[in-house]
């Protein structure tokens, strides 16, 4: 729970860096998480889909913005849990600070930078010759993630994608049989496309 505290501490200070004049927006992105890093992080999933929500508000350049986010991940444990049923499952909760940079009236460039939780779950499901088990478990750990898009203006929305590096750390070893060893640092690519609702959020 270390990384709750600092996603209180941040929230405020995102959003104090938007103007007072801003365009607001709610968001919905999707795409594909490609795992790129440690082994440890490797050697346990794969590339995977991604699904997540955001809102946030900026200016002429700068502003604040929060993001969650669920994976359902594509998990190789076949060489841990030869006779298992492995499901696993990731969720991010991020704040932010949120820039943007127009390329006319109808295109942007923007970016991203954030810190929050990253929350593992997993559970197995499997036998041991006659005998059957099944345990689940769930840790929470650091998130930061940096992002850059592209986006286009259709009337009252943008319409675009951006690649993302979202990073994490945990460092939770199973004590017993009844929980799961989440003690990795990952680094992903993630390519996502989506469409963000405008509203004036007024001065």
């Amino acid at each position: 729970m270390r990384a709750l505290p600092l996603v209180f501490a941040v929230l405020p200070l995102a959003f104090a860096a938007t103007p007072a004049r801003a365009d607001s927006w709610f968001g919905i992105e999707g795409g594909v998480t490609v795992p790129l890093g440690d082994k440890d992080w490797t050697d346990q999933v794969e590339s995977s889909p991604k699904l997540g929500i955001n809102a946030g508000a900026i200016g002429k350049t700068v502003g604040g913005m929060a993001w969650i986010d669920w994976t359902p991940e594509n998990t190789d444990f076949s060489a841990q849990y030869p006779n298992a049923d492995v499901s696993a499952h990731r969720f991010r909760g991020l704040v932010g600070l949120a820039f943007q940079n127009p390329i006319n009236s109808k295109l942007y460039v923007t970016g991203r930078i954030g810190l929050g939780a990253d929350i593992a779950h997993a559970s197995v499901r499997g036998s041991l010759g006659p005998i059957s088990f099944e345990t689940s478990d769930t840790d929470v750990g650091f998130g930061f993630e940096l992002g850059m898009g592209l986006w286009a203006k259709v009337g009252s929305m943008l319409v675009g994608g951006e690649a993302a590096v979202p990073i994490s750390s945990h460092s939770h070893k199973a004590q017993d049989t009844s929980e799961i060893t989440f003690d990795y640092t990952s680094y992903d690519l993630d390519v996502l496309f989506g469409v963000r609702f405008l509203t004036d959020a007024g001065s």
